[in-house]
């Protein structure tokens, strides 16, 4: 497959609106270590160049990928069944995905039970699961109603409640990152990294979602209801 833009060289677009056009470029930025769920504003060409790729390079890798079977075009859908979806991934996450790291630190500890970083992705993830039940809770409560007012047609302002939830993202993500590469010390080939590297991936296509499709849509909406009001 041979990606072509008619008007802007693939390199200059966002990432947000590379992801858009080319699903499985999602993969391809996760496996090269590339912020494509907080960062989705910067050019390809500029995260690229961050991650010490050459574009083209990481364009061939993109090319190279197949396209996933079960892509939602969730830019098309209505915001209450992206808000759906999320809040689905929310009980997935809190139900079965942090139990599961739980465990597989656990097997770790038992495997290298001398090892010192281990004590602290406990800890870290402890605080993460805390930290980020506090986050789905506003999401919930607050944010996505608010959302879902707003795409019925009553203005809101979402702008600060959007502001919160990007600084939030980008503490969540670093906190991932601290706990893989924590694990990276122990055992970089290990069941621990790689399931830390699991975890985070399903974590950045969240952010993503929320990040680069649900707020600036619901944001394009709300300015518009204002344009209309202020006429």
């Amino acid at each position: 497959m041979v990606i072509q833009c008619e008007l802007t060289p693939l390199a200059e677009h966002a990432i947000a609106d590379v992801l858009q056009m080319i699903p499985q470029a999602l993969d391809v930025l996760e496996d090269a270590d590339i912020d494509f769920a907080c960062g989705g504003a910067r050019s390809l060409h500029e995260a690229a160049a961050a991650a010490g790729y050459d574009v083209d390079d990481l364009i061939g890798m993109i090319e190279a990928r197949p396209v996933p079977d079960d892509v939602v075009d969730w830019s098309q859908r209505p915001l209450i069944d992206l808000t759906e979806f999320l809040v689905a991934d929310h009980k997935d996450l809190a139900l079965r995905r942090v139990p599961e790291m739980r465990d597989a630190i656990a097997r770790a500890m038992a495997l290298h039970p001398d090892a010192p970083e281990l004590p602290r992705i406990a800890l870290l993830l402890s605080n993460f699961a805390a930290t980020v039940t506090m986050h789905m809770a506003h999401e919930e409560r607050d944010l996505f109603p608010w959302i879902a007012t707003a795409e019925q047609g009553t203005a809101v302002r979402l702008g600060q409640r959007v502001l919160r939830e990007h600084v939030e993202h980008k503490v969540l993500r670093e906190r991932l990152r601290t706990m893989r590469e924590l694990a990276a010390r122990v055992e970089p080939d290990g069941e621990l990294y790689a399931a830390l590297r699991k975890f985070s991936r399903s974590i950045h296509e969240h952010m993503h979602l929320e990040n680069n499709v649900l707020y600036p849509r619901a944001i394009e909406i709300e300015n518009r209801l204002r344009e209309r009001l202020s006429c």
